[in-house]
C-alpha cells in the first residue's frame, strides 16, 4: 500500500508503533468510527496476575488494591507479616506472581515476612518478586529491604507508575 510501520520501545516506558498509509476518504456516510480504550503492552503484562498485598492500613490496602484492578490484577490482602507468610504457603507454589509488602507492621514486619518467605521450602519462594512498601526512605530502611531479599523499593504515597514499572518488568522477565 506504499506506507510504512515503524516501531520505538525503551524499558519501563512502553512501545510506539507508527503506521504511515495513503488512503482516501468515502462519503460521510461510508465512513463509521469505532473507538476503545487500547491496551499498553504494560496492560497485557499485568493482566489477570494474582498479587499478595500486605498492609496493615486499611485505607492504604483499599487504595493498592484498586490501583492493581485498573491493570486488571486479582489481589489477596494480608494485614500483617504472620498472616502474609501462612497465605503464602497455604495457596500453594506459583499462585501469586509478586508480594507488595508494608514494612512496619504488627505481630511480624515486614523484613521478618520476606526473610520467612524466602526460607520456605517453596519452589518459587526464593524468586517471587516482593516489593518493600514503606514511607522510610532512609539508608537503613533500603539496607533492611535489600538483607531480607526483597526485590525493590516504593516509596509511600505510592508512585503507580513506579510500581507498575517494577511489576511488568519482574513478569517479563
Amino acid at each position: 500500500m506504499g506506507g510504512t510501520i515503524s516501531c520505538w520501545s525503551k524499558v519501563g516506558e512502553g512501545t510506539e508503533f507508527t503506521v504511515k498509509m495513503s488512503y482516501s476518504l468515502a462519503s460521510d456516510e461510508q465512513i463509521s468510527v469505532h473507538s476503545h480504550r487500547s491496551e499498553t503492552f504494560e496492560d497485557q503484562v499485568l493482566y489477570g496476575k494474582n498479587i499478595l498485598v500486605v498492609e496493615d492500613n486499611n485505607i492504604n490496602a483499599e487504595v493498592i488494591i484498586e490501583l492493581l484492578n485498573t491493570k486488571g490484577m486479582h489481589s489477596e490482602w494480608a494485614r500483617d507479616g504472620q498472616e502474609a507468610v501462612e497465605i503464602f504457603e497455604a495457596r500453594g507454589e506459583y499462585h501469586f506472581q509478586a508480594i507488595l509488602m508494608d514494612l512496619m507492621m504488627p505481630v511480624k514486619d515486614g523484613v521478618e515476612a520476606a526473610k520467612e518467605i524466602r526460607s520456605l521450602p517453596m519452589k518459587d519462594a526464593e524468586d517471587i518478586p516482593i516489593i518493600a512498601l514503606t514511607a522510610d526512605a532512609t539508608e537503613e530502611a533500603r539496607e533492611r529491604i535489600n538483607t531480607a531479599g526483597m526485590n525493590y523499593f516504593v516509596s509511600k504515597p505510592i508512585d503507580h507508575e513506579q510500581l507498575f514499572t517494577f511489576l511488568s518488568y519482574e513478569f517479563m522477565k
